[in-house]
Formats: C-alpha cells, sequence, structure tokens
C-alpha cells in the first residue's frame, strides 16, 4: 500500500486514543483473555500502520541516518567529527549536484563552533581532504558508498538540503569503538545487515520485559513505541546501531524486576557511554536510597544491596568500556567529542526539533513563529537560574516520593531528571518507554491508570499537531513540553501522596501492636496422672521342672 507519513500520523491519532481508553477499563473487564485481544489488537493495528502496510519500505535504508553514523564510523579515521559534509560535497559536485541549487552547507570548526559557510568553502576542504588524508583506494571506496547511499536510497532533494543543515556526526567514541569495525566489514550496498542489529536488540529487550512482567507490559510497550511521534524517526531497521541506548534502558529495567541489578548496572553504563544521558536514569534508585537514608537515620546496606549492586554494575561497565575506548579510540578523539558536543548542546544550537523543561517553560500556544527564533533563544537562556531551582525542588520532591517504589519503578523515573536538565531532539524521548513498563506493571493503582492514559494522550496530541498544523514544529514541540510538565508534576505529586499514605498506614499497624494489652498468663496445664502399671502375674520361685524324655 502507497501510504504517505502524513496518512501514517493521522491514523495514529484515533490509535493512539485506544491507549488513553483502554488503561481505565483494564481492570473493569473481568476476563483476562478480553482484556489481551484488546491490547493485542490494538497493538498490531498500530504496528502494521508504523510499517505503512508496506514492510517492503525497509528494503530501502534511511540514507540521511546512515551518511552520518554509517559513513563516519566507516571512514572515522580520514574525515573525523568535522570533515564529512567538505568530503561528501566534494564527491557530490564531481558527480552531478544532487541538488545544483544549494549553495551553503553548516560547518564544524576543530574548537567545535558550527557556522554556515559557502559550498565552494567546503568543496575547498573536501580536496585538502582527499589529498592529505585519503589513499586512492580508500576514496574510490568513499565516493562509491557515498554515491549509493545519496541516490539509491529514496533521498529526496530537500532531505539531501536538510541533512547540510544538520549538526552532524555526535556519536561517542565508545559508540565509535562498537560501530567503526562493524561498518569497515560492511559496504553499503549491503548495509540492510548492519540495519537488523537494532531490530534484533529491541527483540531482546522485549523478550526481557515479557518475561520480567508478562505478556501485557511487553505489549504495552511495543503498541506505545508504534504510536510514539518520536519513532517517526528514526525507524528501526532502516539505521545503523541508533536504538541501542534505548534498548538498554529497557533491558536494565527488565534485569532489576528479575532481580539481577548487577547486570542492570552493566546495561545502563552502556547506554551511557553510548549516548551519554541515559546515565540519569540512575536517578531514581540513587534518590530512593537516599530518601530512605534520611528518612532511617542509617545505612542499611542489607536493605540497599541493590541498589549498591546496580551502582558497582555501572561503575564495572564504564570503567572496562571508557578504557577501552581510549586505548582502541584515543583520548584525542574523546576530546574533540566532548569539545563537540558541548557546543552541540548550547542555548544557541536549539532547535524546533527539542524537546524538554527549557523548551515548554514560558511556551505561548500559538502557530508564529512556526520554527525557534532567536528571540526565543534568549528568553530561553535568560531563564535557565529559574528552571534550575525549580527542577532542584521537583527532583527532591520526587526523590522523597519514591522511597515507598519499587526498585525498577524507581528506574524508569529516571525519565524526569533527563526531561528537566536536558533539551533532547524528539526521537531521544522514545525513551518514555521506562514509564509505560512502570505504569503498565500494576494497572490495579489508579495513579498508573491516569500515568498510562496521560503518556498515550501526549502522542495523540503530538501527531494531531503534525497532521493538523504540519510545519509547525514551535507548536508541536513546545505543547508536548508542557504537557510532559502537567504528567511530571501530577505524578510527583502523586507519589508523594501515596508514599506518605503508606507511611501513615504503617505507622498506624505499629502503634496498634504496641497498644495491644498482651495475652493474660495461664497457669501450666498439669500433666496428666501417670496410669498404674499394670499388674505383671507372679514370677514362681524355683527351678522348673521338665519331663524326662523316654531312652530310645
Amino acid at each position: 500500500m502507497d501510504v504517505s507519513r502524513a496518512t501514517e500520523e493521522s491514523i495514529k491519532v484515533w490509535i493512539a486514543l485506544g491507549g488513553v481508553v483502554l488503561p481505565f477499563l483494564w481492570h473493569r473487564i473481568p476476563q483476562e483473555k478480553v482484556r489481551q485481544g484488546a491490547l493485542i489488537g490494538l497493538t498490531v493495528i498500530a504496528c502494521l500502520n508504523y510499517v505503512r502496510y508496506d514492510f517492503s519500505r525497509f528494503r530501502f535504508p534511511d540514507g540521511y541516518d546512515l551518511i552520518h553514523y554509517y559513513m563516519s564510523s566507516r571512514y572515522f579515521d580520514e574525515v573525523g567529527y568535522f570533515d564529512l559534509y567538505p568530503a561528501a560535497f566534494l564527491v557530490d559536485q564531481e558527480n552531478g549536484p544532487y541538488d545544483p541549487d544549494h549553495s551553503r552547507v553548516r560547518l564544524t570548526t576543530s574548537d567545535g563552533v558550527y557556522e554556515f559557510r559557502p559550498l565552494g568553502d567546503a568543496i575547498e576542504r573536501g580536496r585538502e581532504l582527499r589529498e592529505q588524508r585519503f589513499t586512492p583506494e580508500r576514496w574510490a571506496s568513499f565516493e562509491r558508498d557515498f554515491l549509493y547511499l545519496q541516490r539509491e536510497t529514496r533521498l529526496t532533494r530537500g532531505t539531501w538540503r536538510d541533512l547540510t543543515e544538520d549538526h552532524g556526526f555526535n556519536g561517542t567514541p565508545t559508540w565509535l569503538m562498537v560501530a567503526r569495525p562493524l561498518a569497515q566489514l560492511v559496504p553499503a550496498t549491503q548495509v540492510n545487515l548492519l540495519c537488523l542489529l537494532d531490530i534484533l536488540l529491541l527483540f531482546v529487550a522485549l523478550a526481557l520485559l515479557r518475561k520480567a512482567y508478562g505478556w501485557p507490559v511487553m505489549l504495552w510497550t511495543l503498541y506505545f513505541l508504534a504510536v510514539t511521534y518520536s519513532w517517526r524517526w528514526t525507524v528501526p531497521g532502516r539505521v545503523f546501531l541508533r536504538h541501542d541506548w534505548f534498548c538498554s534502558l529497557l533491558i536494565a529495567v527488565a534485569l532489576i524486576k528479575l532481580g539481577k541489578p548487577l547486570w542492570a548496572g552493566v546495561a545502563t553504563g552502556y547506554g551511557g557511554l553510548m549516548r551519554l544521558f541515559p546515565v540519569v536514569w540512575l536517578y531514581g534508585v540513587a534518590a530512593k536510597a537516599a530518601a530512605l537514608v534520611i528518612k532511617q537515620r542509617r545505612l542499611d546496606v542489607k536493605a540497599h544491596r541493590q541498589a549498591l549492586v546496580l551502582a558497582l554494575g555501572f561503575t564495572a561497565s564504564v570503567v572496562v568500556l571508557e578504557g577501552a575506548t581510549a586505548a582502541v579510540i584515543g583520548v584525542d578523539t574523546i576530546r574533540e567529542h566532548i569539545e563537540k558536543i558541548s557546543e552541540h548542546v548550547s542555548t544557541d544550537e536549539l532547535t524546533s526539533r527539542r524537546i524538554g523543561f527549557a523548551i515548554g517553560y514560558g511556551h505561548h500556544w500559538r502557530l508564529r513563529p512556526t520554527h525557534i527564533t532567536p528571540a526565543r533563544k534568549a528568553e530561553i537562556a535568560a531563564a535557565s537560574k529559574e528552571r534550575l531551582a525549580i527542577a532542584f525542588v521537583v527532583l527532591l520532591a520526587l526523590a522523597w516520593g519514591l522511597r515507598r517504589s519499587r526498585d525498577d519503578e524507581a528506574y524508569a523515573y529516571g525519565f524526569v531528571p533527563f526531561f528537566l536538565l536536558s533539551t533532547a531532539s524528539y526521537y531521544y524521548y522514545s525513551a518514555r518507554a521506562t514509564l509505560v513498563v512502570a505504569h503498565a506493571a500494576d494497572l490495579e493503582k489508579l495513579r498508573n491508570r491516569v500515568g498510562l492514559a496521560s503518556l498515550f494522550a501526549i502522542e495523540v496530541f503530538a501527531n494531531w499537531a503534525e497532521t493538523r498544523h504540519a510545519g509547525h514544529r514551535m507548536f508541536l514541540v513546545g505543547g508536548v513540553s508542557q504537557l510532559l510538565m502537567v504528567y511530571v508534576v501530577l505524578m510527583t505529586g502523586w507519589l508523594i501522596y501515596d508514599a506518605r499514605r503508606a507511611d501513615a498506614l504503617e505507622a498506624e499497624a505499629a502503634a496498634k501492636a504496641a497498644a495491644a494489652p498482651p495475652p493474660a498468663s495461664e497457669p501450666p496445664e498439669e500433666a496428666p496422672a501417670k496410669a498404674p502399671a499394670e499388674a505383671s502375674p507372679p514370677k514362681r520361685k524355683g527351678r522348673s521342672k521338665r519331663k524326662k524324655r523316654p531312652a530310645s
């Protein structure tokens, strides 16, 4: 079927509405098979719609993403973090410009500064790279791979123009250590094989969720992923190791539930070194442990064993992987990445594709301007201290509210500091799936029913905004950010309420136990009289006479 992305997203609005309604009906439907049947039906429809009813789309990898991640890792020794675009534009110009009207490109200087430069500057830099860094064989390979991804993967000219105004490749050095040998083994014409890695990792994560929580939680997670706006791009199966960090978070939640905190820490360390920000998912468990220490006024190693083992696994993972990265990739590469990413996350580089507390704070529900303006960037920068103070208060409140939560639930709420403290691209917000797991794991609680329905309601809005007001990015990302602000405040307050209620019930039970009178003492029961021994027959005195046998 030839279904456009706009049609797919308009259908998503109605499919996501099922995720708003079903949580409230879940405990009202007594038959388990009926509940699960409804969930299975919604999940299947959502997945079919996500692939636009045509699995053949996966024959064509995502040229936009692979030019950044596949080409940069395969030829990192030559182009590094800063010179992919110059080399690519030289190939483009020498083989007939893909977009003849294109005149500028965003380049990154060696100190990490982004700036738009004339196309001629990029081409001149490309010639220097070819002469100084490439061998003739490597340049021929680069040219062949790039032209395939640019011209044989349905990359439109408009998308090509967007690509050249992107911030470029930002993969971490540890990601490079993992991806580079794989990319060097596989030519671009066979890159679909590398794209299957994300599907494999997703399968592992979902299988562990099923083992830890059961089929319904796994299905709720898959259902959410199929309707979330955050997965409109990048699509698993069409990109190269772009969801490994995400899968590591789902795997870690499942492993905590299964009582394997050491491996959950290892998974978190891997995800953190792949994308940096997944580290904050440790906040929930650490905050819960700290709140309990404050409440009990002592550190109970036995009670906090799981949190301590989780931290041990994380630390070991980071030490081993970062040490291997420094040895294989080099310390200079780590330094270059820090320089580039620090500029990338600055307020001046904010775009209308970012979501976060900073975007939602002060957002007005207007369609204009369609994209972020310099004035809006200045407002966001000016309010940074105010936002930081609010975030600090919310995070303290969240820590207090999580003290009664399960460790896997506390881990899932690591999304909250990610939302409050960063402004990440919209596709990283698929990480809300950890909250879907936490809510779906216990739908007997009204808080979890409301939380799960709220997450799906935000997706209803996002897909509606993209369909009804296409191109009005600030309306969409600002609206999603403000709705997430409401969700965070609501869930934090509810967690505190539930925790205080549990404390009160526990104190009441303890008071009743202390006030209850001890059971009345009763005199010990007398031992039953011993029955007299039966009289034995009197023994005969003397020796018994024996008859003599007659002699034979």
